[in-house]
């Protein structure tokens, strides 16, 4: 375990305060932050990290801790849960692949609970990959084991409902937007349905991950941390 630990808290989705060791003590900005984080990935040392959103439930939840490891955005694979530097929080996302752009390739994320993606990130963005959850004592490792098999059909199933939601290409809102006119276009169906449609689809294969979750939670190797001293 880290200092880190101690010192961070992080967000799914959206904007919340840091925690630095105490209420009393001043707390660092964004940048501070991620320079701690990235020079204790950089001497080996693993981070953990609290969890304040549920953007990606139900695999990841408001108070579970997340550990991190180093890895460049070359590495990643599709699938991949990512800590990411937003401008002044933190963002656990998971990963769907890379566009160019003119100032290098941008991350393409989404969290599992949302119907749309995120703005696009540049690479300078990516933190950290997330490697294990831990939630009331029970760490799940996501690159072994039963969670490794969770968390690759977590990614199946956020891409099949890319695919159902009328395009498996669009990547921002404004692609969503054109996505869903060619949905209503394509079935003849007004707007207003089209969107039940899409949440419909949403809602459906929201119930089938937290079915899958349950019952891997049951089948995991349960590990509990070593006290210290």
């Amino acid at each position: 375990m880290t200092t880190v630990e101690s010192v961070l808290t992080t967000k799914s989705n959206g904007i919340d305060e840091n925690s630095y060791l105490d209420d009393s003590a001043e707390k660092p900005d964004i940048a501070t932050v991620t320079a701690i984080i990235r020079s204790g990935l950089h001497d080996g040392k693993t981070p953990h990290i609290t969890v304040i959103s549920n953007s990606m439930a139900p695999l990841l939840r408001r108070g579970d801790t997340i550990s991190v490891t180093n890895c460049l955005a070359s590495k990643l694979e599709p699938g991949d849960i990512i800590l990411l530097q937003a401008h002044d929080s933190f963002v656990t996302h998971r990963y769907r692949g890379v566009v160019p752009n003119t100032d290098g390739l941008m991350l393409i994320t989404r969290g599992d609970r949302s119907i749309r993606f995120d703005p696009l990130w540049p690479a300078t963005a990516l933190v950290g990959r997330v490697t294990s959850r831990k939630r009331a004592h029970h760490i799940l490792a996501f690159e072994t084991g039963v969670g490794s098999y969770l968390n690759r059909h977590l990614a199946f199933v956020a891409t099949a409902e890319e695919r159902l939601c009328g395009d498996s290409g669009f990547r921002t809102r404004d692609e969503w937007d054109s996505a869903e006119k060619r949905l209503i276009t394509a079935t003849r169906h007004p707007q207003k349905l089209a969107r039940y449609y899409a949440r419909g689809v949403h809602l459906g294969l929201a119930i089938w991950t937290h079915l899958v979750v349950a019952v891997a939670a049951r089948l995991a190797t349960v590990t509990k941390p070593s006290r210290q001293s």
